[in-house]
């Protein structure tokens, strides 16, 4: 299943070739973190902003907004939930959804500690494990490679009225080559 048919039913199974554009990424995310919410959802504004991240040559970093993204970007996401209403909003989740032809910066995700998941359904603390494909019994688990990573979840916990919480992480696109066309 698709991030897109995830959020959108009806929608078609692989995005088009705009998976490089943010904009979509971008509303996907969004919605990654109110769907985590839904009942949340008229009380808790969402906000998703994407950065290229530029390293000179003394290593310092700037952040350009990115409304589209190129193979080799590095970018980070900056989400941020605010509880516009009345009333306190308990257990609140982010969950940010990582496109297939992106990759998530291993160390990058602030508040550090998020879960991760291959599916969107089962969540692990960070590093993921699995056991070993031609493992014998008693092997230890494999780490699962970053790039393998689909999406990341933050635990906001309860936000007061007014309350903010912000997460972020950073995510690469990955070159593809002529030997492989990945």
């Amino acid at each position: 299943m698709s991030i897109l048919s995830r959020f959108f039913p009806g929608s078609p199974a692989r995005p088009d070739s705009g998976a490089r554009r943010l904009a979509g990424a971008l509303v996907i995310a969004l919605l990654g973190l109110a769907a985590a919410t839904p009942a949340l959802a008229d009380e808790l504004a969402v906000r998703l902003d994407a950065f290229r991240v530029l390293v000179d040559k003394a290593g310092d970093e700037r952040f350009v907004p990115a409304p589209e993204a190129r193979p080799g970007d590095l970018l980070e996401y900056r989400v941020t939930a605010v509880n516009q209403g009345d009333r306190t909003l308990r257990g609140v989740r982010g969950v940010l959804p990582i496109p297939e032809a992106m990759r998530f910066v291993g160390g990058s995700a602030l508040p550090a500690g998020p879960e991760a998941s291959l599916d969107g359904e089962a969540w692990a603390a960070i590093p993921l494990r699995r056991p070993r494909v031609l493992g014998q019994p008693g092997d230890p688990d494999e780490l699962v490679p970053l790039s393998e990573y689909r999406f990341l979840r933050w635990d906001f916990g309860d936000l007061a009225p007014g309350a903010r919480a912000a997460a972020s992480a950073r995510i690469t696109i990955p070159l593809r080559t002529a030997a492989t066309g990945r």
